[in-house]
């Protein structure tokens, strides 16, 4: 195992440090629960793969004068202090442990909603909204995509959000994410008070073990909540007019998804900051 990887690293995206411990060398990330650390595993000369963690599957490539990089693709930058967790990072988003009557209602909810027939804008009829698109987003039924409005009857390709990973093949796009969380975040954030400052991500962990857990980063730049954050648009997207990001190509898949063309949504679920369950817990930079 190459000792030369021992040391704090950044992503990009996020940052974490590599130890040697036993015998092996293990990724660690800041403020990540204890059991999520990743051990690395020579694979072949100069490429080392992550079991576990939030990058599981993910290859460290030595590249040229003794650079890495993820898969031969996204570059690793050594930094010169400890890691740190990014601001507003280390979200777990609470438990729902669903009744049968309810998962019953929602499935009449969404067998209603994707029917081309209904109207975009919908009444959930009293369903909490969290728990329902919680619902969408582990059955894989939906994509979403936060926005300030709620009258868009077609999605259009925009540079905003932009996507965090992998390189879409144009400048504009329509984005969405398979996380209905960190699109209701996009949906209640107004991006003119906060200058597009809004920041939002999910990290998906594993041990090794066998155990998964979602850990989230929401941050935005601005004022108070008073003035930065207002009811918006939850639009519900089909998933046969995207194509998933990965972190690099080749790599494993993220949470964000994107088309090159004008998506027409199945619906759109007003979403105020009461609905979703971090408001309380936003950290803002001036």
């Amino acid at each position: 195992m190459d000792q030369s990887l021992v040391g704090d690293w950044t992503t990009g995206w996020r940052e974490f440090s590599i130890v040697a411990d036993s015998g092996a060398l293990w990724l660690r990330c800041p403020a990540a629960p204890p059991g999520f650390e990743a051990r690395l595993v020579d694979v072949a000369p100069g490429r080392v793969r992550i079991e576990g963690g939030p990058l599981h599957g993910a290859e460290i490539v030595v590249e040229e004068e003794g650079d890495f990089s993820l898969g031969g693709h996204r570059p690793l930058e050594r930094l010169d202090r400890p890691a740190e967790a990014g601001p507003g990072w280390g979200m777990m988003a609470p438990a729902e442990e669903l009744e049968p009557d309810e998962i019953e209602t929602f499935q009449h909810l969404w067998t209603w909603l994707a029917h081309p027939s209904r109207a975009p804008e919908v009444d959930l009829g009293g369903c909490d909204l969290y728990r329902f698109v919680r619902w969408l987003d582990r059955n894989g039924l939906a994509l979403f995509h936060g926005d300030e409005r709620i009258d868009l009857d077609r999605l259009p390709p925009t540079d905003w959000p932009a996507a965090s990973h992998g390189e879409p093949e144009a400048g504009e796009f329509v984005y969405a994410t398979a996380d209905a969380l960190c699109s209701m975040f996009l949906a209640i954030v107004d991006p003119e008070s906060t200058g597009r400052s809004a920041i939002q991500r999910v990290e998906h962990f594993r041990s090794l073990e066998g155990d998964e857990v979602d850990i989230y980063q929401f941050h935005y730049t601005g004022g108070e909540s008073s003035t930065c954050l207002r009811p918006g648009g939850l639009y519900l997207l089909p998933r046969d007019r995207f194509r998933p990001l990965s972190i690099y190509p080749g790599g494993p898949i993220s949470t964000e998804w994107v088309s090159l063309e004008p998506v027409t949504p199945l619906a759109c679920l007003v979403t105020t900051p009461g609905d979703f369950p971090f408001t309380d817990r936003f950290v803002v930079s001036a």
